[in-house]
């Protein structure tokens, strides 16, 4: 039954975010925005929302393997400068890392969710994972994703949006 409901909502939310065009309006943050209150109102739990869902969640996996072959398509640019790529996610990875962990600490929380804390810029699944080993809670690792993500979104728009050419409309 959710199932249809959260494809119609995002196709909206889309829609919506493409006539705006102000990065708040992300069709994921308003899909969140719609969707939440209809199930508390409805008093559906995440288990049974998951369930009629699940075939989203499967098909999470096989989209961020496709997103290897714009990468593939750069292998040439990689490969002149891998040192440097290396180098600057090692470091971004320690310092995202070890900032996290610092404020976790200074704030007071307790070791489960800084464990949770430690993959907040991977994908969902590996984060989830990550999550998992260290003893943290998977599921709090992977709303941090999805926060981090929209962050990211939203705060890189109006960057993204001046490297279009005012004859280019930018992809959706």
């Amino acid at each position: 039954m959710w199932l249809p409901i959260t494809v119609a909502v995002f196709f909206f939310a889309r829609f919506v975010a493409m006539k705006v065009k102000n990065p708040i309006f992300n069709p994921l943050l308003i899909s969140i925005a719609i969707l939440i209150p209809v199930l508390v109102w409805f008093d559906v739990s995440f288990d049974t929302y998951y369930a009629d869902n699940e075939w989203i969640s499967y098909l999470l996996q096989p989209a961020v393997v496709a997103l290897a072959y714009p990468l593939y398509e750069q292998l040439p640019q990689i490969r002149q400068n891998w040192r440097i790529i290396a180098l600057a996610c090692g470091v971004g990875s320690i310092a995202s890392m070890f900032t996290a962990s610092i404020i976790a600490v200074l704030l007071g929380a307790d070791m489960d969710l800084i464990a949770s804390l430690l993959g907040k810029s991977v994908t969902t699944p590996i984060a989830m994972e990550v999550s998992s080993h260290l003893g943290g809670e998977p599921s709090i690792a992977a709303i941090l994703v999805l926060l981090v993500g929209l962050f990211g979104a939203i705060m890189a728009y109006p960057f993204t949006t001046s490297l279009v050419s005012p004859t280019q409309s930018p992809k959706a």
